[in-house]
């Protein structure tokens, strides 16, 4: 299973470490297995 970062500028997940494929931004934490998160346009939360 490949890492997953949340991007803190646009609060989005992705795959890739370096820049954000959304909106370019630097700023990434890694997600560690079992984190919630917010799904964007709902109020559930899922675990990755």
């Amino acid at each position: 299973m490949s890492k997953i970062y949340y991007c803190v500028d646009c609060k989005r997940v992705g795959t890739n470490s370096d820049v954000c494929l959304y909106c370019n931004g630097t700023y990434l934490k890694p997600i560690t297995q079992g984190t919630s998160v917010n799904i964007i346009g709902t109020k559930k939360k899922e675990k990755f």
